[in-house]
């Protein structure tokens, strides 16, 4: 706050709340020009902000269309607020599909987390009820073993591996048939873009913000939230064709 008090910024950017609400008091205060623009990355139904804090700025970039809505519906004008995704690069890597007849892959990649925000157990109840063959390299760090105990309750063990973190992992992999994301709330998910962009599909919970601005039907499925039975489905149809899996 004292760069900005020191300073003359045109302009004052900030994700946190609090911040980016001090800036637009002090603008206030002492009468400064700059202008306040908001950059929240969490979905308002998920991380709800007081509407004194979320109305203190001038403007509001959202990472998704879903955010712009939200913001829209705690009051703000529709042209205070500007949707901009963030980035993903171009990626020269390509990873292959398994062939007919071989054991179709799935891989997760993030946080590992049972229930909350990741909701793996959906994945994990869908995963137990698909029929055929079928392997789950897990990336990613968390609470491993709550996620390994209810893997080992469902008799599926054999069928994951945890893999754990690993920078640049993209270029590593082999084969894979399918990205699993089962989130209950996001932003702007970027595992779906970076899987995307290696041309692996993604099966996702369609949750309020995020995965509806990134999948469609040329590049994954999107299924119910805390639907078991749609993520079955997809992940049957998605990977039937292998041979792998049946139904």
């Amino acid at each position: 706050m004292l760069r900005i008090l020191k300073g003359n910024p045109d302009v004052v950017i900030s994700t946190n709340p609090i911040m980016w609400s001090l800036a637009y008091w002090i603008k206030a205060i002492f009468h400064k020009k700059y202008k306040v623009i908001s950059w929240y990355h969490y979905s308002l139904e998920a991380k709800s902000l007081p509407k004194i804090l979320l109305k203190s700025a001038d403007t509001y970039l959202a990472i998704s269309s879903g955010i712009s809505h939200q913001i829209q519906k705690y009051g703000v004008h529709a042209e205070k607020v500007k949707t901009i995704f963030n980035p993903i690069f171009k990626n020269k890597i390509v990873v292959s599909r398994t062939e007919v007849g071989e054991t179709p892959e799935l891989i997760y990649v993030g946080r590992i987390m049972l229930d909350g925000q990741k909701n793996m157990r959906q994945i994990i109840d869908a995963l137990a009820n698909v029929k055929g063959k079928w392997h789950l390299s897990i990336y990613g760090d968390g609470d491993i073993e709550a996620v390994s105990n209810y893997i080992d309750s469902k008799g599926i063990s054999d069928n994951i591996s945890f893999m754990g973190f690993k920078k640049n992992m993209w270029s590593t992999l082999d084969k894979m048939d399918c990205l699993l994301l089962s989130s209950k709330y996001e932003g702007l998910p970027m595992v779906l873009n970076e899987a995307i962009s290696v041309g692996i599909p993604v099966i996702s919970t369609n949750c309020e913000t995020g995965p509806e601005d990134i999948v469609n039907s040329e590049n994954g499925i999107l299924v119910k939230t805390n639907s078991t039975l749609d993520y079955q489905q997809a992940i049957q149809k998605s990977c039937g064709s292998k041979g792998g899996l049946s139904g």
